[in-house]
């Protein structure tokens, strides 16, 4: 549209100039303006740096974008989330603001946040320049606590009383300890010590596809509960289509950072079970995230 207005206004006055001064003048206006505009786009370094409102989100939160500097810019957004491997593309005008909000985030998950096509114009709507947006940041949604205290039973993972603690919200009522909740007026539950058994293993495979959300967040829950319980336990990922990398003994910030930045999704009909069977200990109890069922061996117990 301005480059229309500005050609309309720049003919108009070449034509006024046939009957008075005043047209060549307008037109020498233009044309000069027209020149410092396309000078002025042409000439600057178009490189803007992206921030992030928050770079930790719950489900549902919308992720908020900082643009910097001060001129209009329009383009494409492409979030995506590396657990799921879902893409959403968000059309953007920054202007005075600048900010954009990209879309309510249904999963858990890294993630991976990309600028596409972004496009800087001059004033009169001449010129157009590509502009590079950057981030050194990126953001992540926590998943939800789920329930797994049936996994952690069937690990083994509660066979021996060895303590007792102050009860946290959304635990079992069975485990509560009455005599010590009697006594000190608030509530305590049992804790549990392992069987004498092989370390556990989680086991993220390939493939998970539309589980893979939910398995996040029962893995994330799970090594929760075992880091809580004091119960050392090894993470346990395909490494390319061919191995598998082990993590070991992993803080509650090393589980979340892995997990929530694997690609559980990737790799549809394709499993790296058998490879991890392979290398892991004979007592070993292995807690396996996987689509790939078929395998038969004493230490799996399946997920999904």
């Amino acid at each position: 549209m301005r480059r229309v207005i500005f050609a309309v206004l720049f003919a108009a006055g070449l034509l006024l100039w046939r009957y008075s001064p005043a047209g060549l003048y307008l037109s020498a206006a233009l044309l000069a303006a027209a020149v410092a505009a396309v000078i002025e786009n042409l000439a600057e370094n178009y490189k803007v740096e992206v921030r992030y409102d928050r770079k930790i989100l719950q489900k549902g939160d919308a992720p908020l974008l900082f643009f910097g500097g001060k001129k209009r810019l329009k383009g494409q957004v492409v979030c995506e989330n590396i657990v799921t491997d879902e893409r959403t593309f968000t059309d953007v005008d920054i202007r005075k603001e600048r900010t954009a909000a990209l879309p309510a985030q249904k999963d858990c998950g890294g993630l991976f946040i990309r600028f596409m096509c972004f496009r800087r114009y001059d004033m009169l709507g001449l010129t157009c320049r590509t502009v590079v947006c950057f981030s050194d940041e990126y953001v992540t949604v926590m998943p939800s606590p789920a329930e797994v205290t049936e996994i952690l039973d069937k690990t083994g993972g509660e066979a021996e009383r060895d303590g007792a603690r102050e009860y946290r919200p959304d635990e079992p009522a069975r485990h509560i300890n009455f005599k010590l909740t009697h006594r000190f007026g608030k509530p305590y539950i049992n804790t549990f010590a392992p069987e004498n058994a092989g370390d556990i293993i989680i086991f993220a495979d390939l493939g998970l596809g539309e589980d893979a959300a939910k398995a996040a967040e029962m893995i994330c829950s799970l090594g929760d509960s075992l880091l809580a319980q004091g119960t050392p336990f090894e993470l346990v990922f395909p490494d390319g289509e061919e191995d598998v990398r082990t993590v070991e003994r992993p803080d509650s910030e090393t589980l979340y950072h892995e997990v929530l930045h694997f690609p559980l999704s990737g790799g549809e009909g394709y499993s790296l079970l058998g490879t991890m069977l392979k290398k892991a200990d004979e007592d070993a109890r292995i807690i396996a995230f996987t689509k790939n069922t078929k395998v038969q061996d004493d230490r799996l117990l399946f997920i999904l």
